[in-house]
C-alpha cells in the first residue's frame, strides 16, 4: 500500500472531518467567486498542473472517458446519483 499522506497527530477525527470541511467549503466558494482563476491557482497548488486551457474539445472528452474501465464508470455514475437530490435520478458520464 501507499501511503500519500499520515494523518495528524493529535488530530482527532472530528477535527480533521471539520478542517476538511471548511477547506472543501473555501475551495468551493472560491471557484463560485473567481471562477477560472482559482481553478488555476488550486490546479497549480494542488497538482503542479496548469493548462493553457482546462475546455476540452468533445472528441477529448471521448478519448478520456474510453480509457475508464466500465466497473469505475459505474462506480462514479452510482457515487453520482446518490448526490443528485432526487430518488432514481442518474446522471451519466
Amino acid at each position: 500500500m501507499i501511503v500519500i499522506k499520515e494523518p495528524t497527530a493529535g488530530c482527532s477525527s472530528l477535527e480533521r472531518s471539520t478542517e476538511i470541511s471548511e477547506t472543501v467549503a473555501t475551495i468551493i466558494r472560491r471557484v463560485r467567486e473567481e471562477g477560472d482563476s482559482a481553478v488555476r491557482e488550486l490546479s497549480q497548488r494542488f497538482d503542479d498542473w496548469s493548462p493553457e486551457s482546462f475546455r476540452l474539445h468533445d472528441e477529448e472528452v471521448r478519448e478520456s472517458t474510453d480509457r475508464v474501465p466500465e466497473a469505475d464508470i459505474e462506480a462514479i455514475s452510482f457515487s453520482l446519483s446518490r448526490f443528485s437530490g432526487s430518488p432514481g435520478h442518474r446522471r451519466t458520464l
